[in-house]
């Protein structure tokens, strides 16, 4: 028997209608009940007592049935539903009903999570919009505001915000529709797409990867997520725009760390993955909100940002007048340091590895070339890096619910030596960059092969 628990709400709704999320559809399920005070308008029942259940689908759950045919790129953090939360909203544009109902109120049976929970509900022209897992604080303003709160409204949503220890925030897009009341089974029924508003990320070593350029020891291979974007309208718009797309709005402080960045530990670094890991949920994963740009500027698009440690395996000492290449071995360099580089053009360009810095300064000086920081270039620790930027055939826009998945194929040592991306008012260059393969499923798996170049 269905119990009538969410009395002090109501919501328009229809007999039988499931709101199904794929990768996460929703159906929205209603009944309700016809009695003879029933009132019609334009022929049609409107505001009269209904009420409705509902379903949840979604193509990743964790069962042999949907792992085999569908979503095979999702972990349960990515798939969970806390809470959902169901929004009318009246032809004014005004939220009149709001129905929360607990993940924990749902039974998964054959890869549909049901509830037997009756709703109160009420008949009408709306638009419905529905979340999972939205923190209380946006289910507040949207529950007592309008609807362009979640469609025109720029929200500040951290990556804490956006993904919490035990699942991601899910949205789908306003969906207008009359709803009447009906005793006729699945009648009126409902398909509402929902997506989470993350990107998700994984960056691994291709079976072959090729270490290239100078010759030396690459190691210690991080990754993290550069110039994320804090900004996000709660609602994908169908233009893609978000909050800070155009020239107009751009704004550095609302993205982390910013494309300037130079210190090291406000990136949130993680392993770069071996290769061909069989489980999704043994990948080390990062996860980035929606960015979109209109010019498309190294400083507006989010990007990754590999690290590692390089030794090479020669280095330049001073020996009286004489400048002398080495092993760094048999110097007893065996672990990452700082070291510095000057380039010299002979006519093409040589790079030439100091770990003693007065050898630097003196080996600049006797070919005339000036003594700064241009010119002496200081790798703290030994560090080297180097950007994929994503999604390159849709112009780096990095879109919600896709994932990125990129294979390093080739990386040339050494990259460069702080974080900051280089050139920031340029678009990127996909020949300079890393050399990596990209793939995107929704999620749209984005796989893409990169080389990792200076």
């Amino acid at each position: 028997m269905m119990k009538n628990i969410y009395k002090s709400i109501k919501i328009n709704a229809l007999k039988q209608t499931m709101l199904v999320c794929a990768s996460g559809m929703i159906l929205l399920a209603s009944g309700c009940s016809s009695t003879d005070e029933d009132k019609l308008v334009d022929g049609k029942k409107k505001g009269e007592p209904t009420f409705f259940t509902m379903n949840m689908e979604l193509s990743g759950v964790a069962s042999s049935r949907f792992r085999a045919g569908g979503d095979i790129y999702s972990t349960e953090k990515e798939i969970k539903i806390d809470t959902v939360d169901v929004f009318l909203y009246n032809e004014s544009g005004f939220c009149d009903s709001h129905v929360a109902v607990p993940g924990n109120e749902f039974t998964l049976e054959g890869g549909v999570y049901k509830t037997n929970n009756r709703i109160p509900a009420a008949t009408g022209n709306k638009k419905i919009f529905v979340t999972a897992n939205l923190p209380a604080s946006l289910v507040g303003k949207l529950e007592n505001g309008m609807l362009n709160e979640a469609t025109q409204v720029a929200q500040t949503l951290r990556l804490g915000d956006l993904v919490k220890s035990g699942s991601i925030i899910m949205t789908s897009e306003p969906v207008a529709c009359e709803l009447l009341a009906s005793n006729m089974a699945n009648e009126n029924v409902l398909t509402i797409p929902i997506k989470r508003m993350t990107a998700k990320i994984t960056v691994e070593k291709s079976p072959s990867l090729i270490f290239g350029g100078v010759s030396g020891k690459t190691e210690n291979l991080l990754f993290a997520v550069a110039n994320f974007n804090e900004r996000s309208f709660l609602s994908q718009r169908s233009d893609l725009h978000d909050p800070n797309w155009a020239e107009a709005d751009f704004n550095p402080n609302e993205f982390y760390p910013r494309y300037d960045e130079n210190d090291d530990s406000r990136y949130s670094y993680v392993a770069v993955n071996n290769a061909n890991i069989p489980n999704i949920a043994a990948y080390n994963t990062l996860y980035a909100a929606e960015n979109t740009s209109e010019l498309h500027r190294k400083k507006e698009i989010t990007r990754i940002l590999v690290r590692a440690t390089f030794i090479p395996d020669l280095a330049v000492v001073k020996e009286g007048d004489n400048f002398v290449s080495k092993q760094t071995s048999s110097m007893g360099i065996t672990s990452p340091t700082d070291f510095w580089v000057v380039a010299l053009f002979n006519p093409q360009r040589e790079l030439y590895f100091f770990y003693t810095y007065s050898y630097a300064a003196d080996f600049a000086l006797a070919h005339q070339i000036p003594v700064n920081e241009e010119n002496i270039i200081h790798y703290i620790g030994g560090k080297c890096y180097w950007d994929i930027f994503l999604n390159g055939s849709n112009q780096w826009d990095v879109l919600r619910n896709d994932y990125y998945k990129c294979i390093i194929n080739r990386i040339m040592s050494p990259g460069r030596a702080l974080p900051a991306v280089p050139d920031p008012d340029e678009k990127p260059d996909a020949e300079t960059s890393i050399d990596a393969s990209i793939s995107i499923t929704p999620w749209t798996l984005i796989t893409g092969g990169y080389e990792l170049t200076p």
